[in-house]
């Protein structure tokens, strides 16, 4: 899946699926962009 990770990210990204695209992350996973750090992936929806 690591490989594939890119992928399935951008593919979410542009089909507009939050959900898709949070079901990636762990519960625990946190997000660092280069803005913001986003550590409850609830808080992308």
């Amino acid at each position: 899946m690591p490989d594939d990770l890119s992928r399935l990210v951008v593919e979410r990204l542009n089909a507009g699926d939050v959900d898709g695209l949070v079901a990636l992350y762990e519960p625990d996973a946190v997000l660092a962009l280069r803005l913001w750090v986003i550590d409850q992936p609830s808080l992308l929806r």
